[in-house]
């Protein structure tokens, strides 16, 4: 059924009615206004804004979550704010669907070109892995290839344990027994 003007009801309102559907899109509402040929331009103007997908009005969509907003409301959440500014003022205002993992290991050669791998875990890839699932963003942060950094193996020659364990039986024999022990069990 085509787009109709309905004249005013009587105790109802003064203003005409425009019903019907067109290009399978129902309308049923007030042409705002009591003149006849005032709500004929209506109806006209309605048929437009259906045609170009105007009508009817899209709800308008909540604005996407950046990475300022889910910063700042990792930091107002108590989270630790060590490296967060320097990330802050590379991806701005960047929406967190376009951060993945090219993105952060770009930001992290692009904010710390000539430290270790060790330091950009620390200072990139933590705190970004942190604010995106603060913000509820499923992403799991690749690290690079070394960041736990140079391995140390520790370990006393047997001359300097012996020594350590002489000087602590010196001071307290019970002292002198638990060292041997921890050092003789590893």
């Amino acid at each position: 059924m085509p787009l109709k003007l309905y004249p005013p009801r009587e105790g109802k309102t003064p203003n005409w009615t425009i019903r019907g559907t067109y290009l399978h899109v129902f309308v049923d509402r007030s042409a705002g206004t009591p003149k006849k040929s005032v709500a004929q331009a209506e109806l006209t103007k309605l048929e437009n804004a259906i045609e170009r997908g105007d009508y009817p009005p899209k709800p308008k969509q909540a604005a996407q979550p950046t990475f300022l907003s889910a910063a700042v409301a990792y930091m107002k959440a108590g989270r630790s704010r060590r490296y967060v500014g320097k990330l802050i003022a590379h991806f701005r205002e960047t929406p967190l669907t376009d951060i993945d993992q090219a993105a952060i290991d770009a930001a992290a050669l692009a904010i710390y070109p000539n430290v270790t791998p060790a330091t950009r875990n620390v200072a990139v890839y933590t705190p970004v892995g942190a604010i995106l699932h603060h913000a509820g963003v499923d992403i799991v942060v690749k690290r690079p290839k070394g960041h736990k950094g140079n391995p140390k193996t520790l370990f006393l020659l047997p001359p300097d344990a012996f020594a350590i364990i002489k000087a602590a039986d010196a001071i307290d024999p019970e002292m002198g027994r638990l060292l041997t022990f921890l050092l003789y069990t590893g």
